[in-house]
């Protein structure tokens, strides 16, 4: 099943992108020497996170399980080609990929994908793809509903209020359990970790909210089913009253963890 099915054009739209200096730190870890080095990159989503990778990277795997978003990855990324760039799309589930033969990454990135994977077999399988001096780059920013602001904890009510009280906000999917990341890494191939954040400011309008909202498994548009009109227009009407601005300030941090092989 798509978990995300319907919610590829919100996604693509207000999903928020890497900050440049995260990018930069992580193609450092990486120990990218030249524009030879390679890039996997897991969940690739509608390709916004890979887009900001393009310039350091010419032979690129791209794994989406979700074919409207890797339609949607596809017509953002080919076009920012460069002709000596290589890359390879890959639909469905990551844990058993068909990768191009020969291949190895010197850098896997999963950002904001590691919770939905089977992660000891996923790892077993990078063992066999990551170059000797590899890294994996594990990365997770605080989902919006797990914001604890007055404006989001107003909008997690009012989505209860249509979707049902005991809606779920999974803290495995939308407040990553990077500890237990370290648990699985530490019994796999890669398990000399290093771990940092990256806080970000971010204001939001009323409508990128809503966006956000629509991106999401929890609250996709179909969930609210002929309901969703009356859905969008009690919550900007709730929004505006709070900040008639039009600026919900966020600030939120980047959790990053960095799994390599031990050195013999």
């Amino acid at each position: 099943m798509d978990t995300f099915a319907g919610t590829a054009f919100y996604y693509d739209r207000f999903r928020p992108n890497l900050p440049e200096e995260l990018v930069t730190r992580l193609v450092a870890a990486a120990g990218r020497d030249s524009l030879a080095h390679s890039l996997l990159d897991i969940g690739t989503g509608t390709g916004k996170v890979l887009e900001e990778f393009l310039p350091y990277f010419k032979d690129i795997v791209a794994i989406e399980p979700s074919p409207k978003m890797l339609e949607l990855a596809k017509r953002r990324l080919i076009p920012q080609m460069q002709p000596d760039t290589s890359m390879f799309f890959l639909d469905g589930s990551a844990e058993v990929a068909q990768f191009p033969p020969n291949w190895s990454a010197s850098l896997v990135l999963a950002c904001r994908s590691f919770h939905w994977l089977e992660q000891p077999l996923m790892l077993t399988r990078l063992n066999d793809i990551v170059e000797s001096r590899g890294v994996i780059a594990i990365v997770s920013d605080k989902s919006l509903w797990a914001e604890e602001n007055v404006w989001m904890a107003e909008v997690r009510a009012m989505v209860q209020s249509y979707l049902g009280s005991d809606l779920r906000m999974k803290s495995d999917v939308f407040s990553p359990p990077v500890e237990s990341f370290k648990d699985v890494l530490e019994h796999s191939a890669f398990s000399s970790l290093e771990t940092f954040t990256s806080p970000v400011s971010r204001t939001w309008s009323a409508k990128q909210i809503l966006g956000y909202l629509y991106s999401t498994s929890i609250a996709p548009i179909q969930a609210f089913g002929d309901k969703h009109e009356d859905f969008e227009r009690t919550i900007l009407d709730k929004l505006h009253h709070m900040m008639p601005n039009d600026k919900f300030p966020e600030q939120n941090e980047y959790s990053v963890l960095i799994a390599r092989r031990p050195l013999s």
